[in-house]
């Protein structure tokens, strides 16, 4: 029987990595009637015991590895006298390829924090957070990475900015496309949010947000508290709206969760009852109706405010519609809690 010697060396080992798995190809060596193939984790370090044998083609597929890691393999040739040198190392590293989108982003606004989650990718190792405080504004550079589960919460904000943020998925193969964008609004215990509707903010109401449609009205004269309940505005809330056709969709609460929404209303303009009547929604189910503000306050510049219990959306949203019946609507402040 012919012995294999060292210059019969198996050749031209290559490794083709797939998902859990490597595929390996090599040359024949002179003389040898089956192969070994050898396996580590290190350069140079293929254990001495091989993973297979009695292999007569030259080809070889290692399933069940784990993806992202990195494997060393060597091939020998093997006849009745014995086994011959190993082949060059082939490194491949198995991978099921770059992971997909993440899906199912939500935020939940805090004091000073907003926290973040969404559904776990297959193939993901880790999950990059990228954010930004205008619309498609997230930064290039995630604030955090290595993140090994799907969730995080952003502490240490500014509670009244609103935050956008988005969320990849990474793995040896690269990055992920972005997730769909999210935003909250932090804000202090006590309210999940208090916007100054049509005016800057003036703690605890933040500056006017989370609006679509309608404009800004604003005046000087001093606004009449005597009916107010609880915590007073400050006169600059009380003394600016927002009034025509508009919408406000407030954002970042837990998805089916009930809150309590009290908003306050100041009539500037009408002295005469019936003249300003309109009803809100919130989800789509009417919770004011015939809101009157110079009806119920009876006079000008006399705030009155109102309270209804709602429930978020599956979105985590509220969206408050206001319809007229009789000139426009208005609301100078709204607080969600």
């Amino acid at each position: 029987m012919h012995c294999i010697a060292s210059t019969n060396q198996t050749s031209t080992l290559t490794a083709t990595s797939g998902n859990a798995q490597v595929s390996l190809s090599w040359g024949a060596a002179s003389g040898a009637t089956s192969y070994n193939v050898y396996r580590g984790t290190t350069a140079g370090g293929e254990s001495a015991t091989p993973i297979a044998t009695g292999l007569t083609g030259t080809t070889y597929t290692n399933t069940g590895l784990s993806n992202c890691t990195t494997y060393y393999y060597k091939v020998a040739g093997v006849n009745t006298t014995g086994t011959g040198a190993m082949s060059n190392e082939a490194s491949p590293t198995p991978t099921a390829g770059t992971p997909t989108q993440p899906t199912g982003l939500t935020a939940t606004a805090g004091n000073a924090q907003v926290a973040l989650a969404w559904t776990a990718v297959a193939g993901a190792q880790t999950y990059n957070v990228y954010r930004g405080t205008a619309a498609g504004g997230e930064s290039a550079t995630p604030i955090i990475t290595g993140l090994t589960a799907p969730n995080y919460t952003n502490t240490g904000l500014t509670n009244g900015t609103k935050y956008y943020y988005t969320v990849a998925a990474v793995n040896c193969s690269g990055t992920s496309a972005h997730t769909t964008e999210v935003n909250a609004t932090p804000a202090a215990a006590g309210a999940f949010i208090s916007i100054d509707c049509g005016g800057p903010a003036a703690s605890p109401f933040v500056a006017d947000v989370d609006f679509s449609g309608g404009g800004v009205v604003t005046w000087t004269n001093a606004v009449n508290t005597s009916l107010l309940t609880g915590t007073i505005p400050a006169q600059s809330v009380l003394q600016s709206d927002r009034e025509g056709v508009f919408t406000y969709t407030i954002p970042g609460m837990a998805a089916n969760s009930s809150h309590t929404v009290t908003m306050y209303f100041v009539e500037q303009y009408w002295t005469a009852a019936g003249k300003r009547v309109f009803n809100v929604t919130s989800n789509g189910t009417t919770v004011l109706t015939n809101v009157d503000p110079y009806a119920l306050a009876g006079a000008q510049f006399k705030a009155v405010q109102k309270s209804f219990t709602t429930t978020a959306n599956a979105s985590g949203q509220i969206v408050l519609t206001f319809a007229a019946s009789a000139d426009q609507p208005k609301v100078g402040g709204i607080v969600v809690q």
